[in-house]
């Protein structure tokens, strides 16, 4: 007993045994009165820069939900109409400056729910085969001594093993052998199988529920429609289409979804997602990768393209403008809302008052800090105290 509390105890160093030397300074009124009072100065310059800079950003919110009896997309919002188109129509008085970003909004819509933000397979999304297949086991070998490892470390190693890996009796093997299921992730029930046990490619919640509304911009210019040219490349996180998701290593991409069905609201497959764009399809699709992304509040809006290119490269003019607006997106079951934004950015990003505003106030509460406690101190202070 005495041995194995001895081979516990940490070794006798100064960073185990916290004898590492330390400094901190000493909170006297000289240091700490002009302490608040730089960080309140400092806070409230920070905070007036990004307050006038959020003041600059121009920002064009349009709802076309369709609840309205006199919104232009109220027949649209009837679930029973199929392939309905309506146009909303808008002006701008003055220069929208560039680049124009585009954006699609939802409100009520709770992507952060627990069970719906897991309902995918990261495996099958990472372009894996072996999760495209049904009721098929693959057997993974590994070396026991795996077990002996800090728990942290065996996790990484067994995290898709829902079982106990390292049992007293597999503890005592040589190698620890386990059958894995081929098949797409538990997660995405019940959008893991069609009603034929097909499995479906993307499986899950997330990607059944993809938002499907299209949109086309259109300036009229002397009475004529004028198309203003979406981009849609690069909209997505680098790291989602260069790390976290890819394609599978199949020729044509089409041979890799064989046997399996696509989601069930979807209109196409995977690999159909961008007719004009062959790179742009399966899980590097770009607006499938903005939403996979799930969003931590009920309200937000996402990224659907950006104006970049052509007569449009400095920004929308004034004039009138016509959106086009495929209507295929259900929200009014849930209480919900749609719009589109038109914003441009800064070197702070989006427009965000409330961040200015947030380092004004905790600036002027630092100053007024300061100024309390330079008068407590030369009220109270003591005669010997420097």
């Amino acid at each position: 007993m005495v041995k194995e509390e001895l081979a516990n105890r940490p070794d006798n160093t100064a960073f185990t045994q916290q004898r590492l030397p330390a400094w901190q300074p000493m909170l006297s009124a000289g240091i700490v009165i002009p302490g608040f009072l730089v960080i309140g100065l400092a806070f409230i310059g920070i905070g007036v820069a990004l307050f006038v800079t959020s003041q600059g950003i121009q920002v064009l919110e349009l709802e076309y939900t369709g609840e309205q009896r006199t919104s232009p997309c109220y027949k649209c919002s009837d679930p029973t109409v199929k392939d309905c188109v309506c146009n909303l129509e808008f002006s701008i008085t003055t220069l929208f400056k560039g680049p124009v970003f585009f954006y699609y909004g939802l409100s009520n819509y709770f992507q952060n729910y627990r069970k719906y933000g897991v309902s995918k397979d990261d495996q099958q999304l990472y372009g894996d085969l072996n999760n495209f297949k049904v009721g098929e086991n693959t057997q993974l070998v590994y070396p026991s001594s795996l077990c002996y490892f800090p728990v942290f470390f065996q996790f990484l190693f067994f995290r898709s093993i829902k079982q106990n890996t390292c049992t007293k009796e597999r503890k005592g093997m040589h190698f620890i052998f386990l059958f894995l299921p081929q098949s797409p992730s538990e997660y995405c029930a019940p959008y893991q199988y069609d009603s034929n046990k097909k499995p479906i490619v993307p499986c899950g919640s997330i990607a059944n529920s993809m938002f499907n509304d299209t949109f086309k911009l259109y300036h009229l210019v002397n009475g004529t429609k004028k198309v203003v040219p979406f981009d849609g490349k690069g909209i997505a996180w680098w790291t989602d289409y260069n790390i976290k998701y890819r394609n599978p290593s199949v020729s044509p991409l089409k041979n890799a979804f064989n046997d399996t069905v696509k989601p069930l609201f979807w209109p196409k497959a995977a690999y159909e997602l961008d007719p004009n764009d062959p790179a742009n399809n399966g899980f590097i699709n770009q607006d499938f990768l903005v939403w996979i992304r799930t969003a931590a509040l009920p309200d937000f809006r996402k990224l659907y393209r950006r104006i970049t290119e052509g007569d449009y490269a400095e920004g929308l003019p004034a004039g009138n403008y016509v959106l086009e607006i495929g209507y295929n997106y259900p929200v009014l079951s849930f209480d919900g809302t749609k719009k589109v934004v038109f914003s441009n950015v800064s070197w702070m990003g989006g427009k965000n008052e409330f961040l200015g505003i947030a380092y004004l106030v905790i600036g002027s509460l630092c100053i007024v800090m300061s100024i309390v406690m330079l008068i407590v101190y030369a009220k109270f202070k003591f005669p010997d105290e420097e």
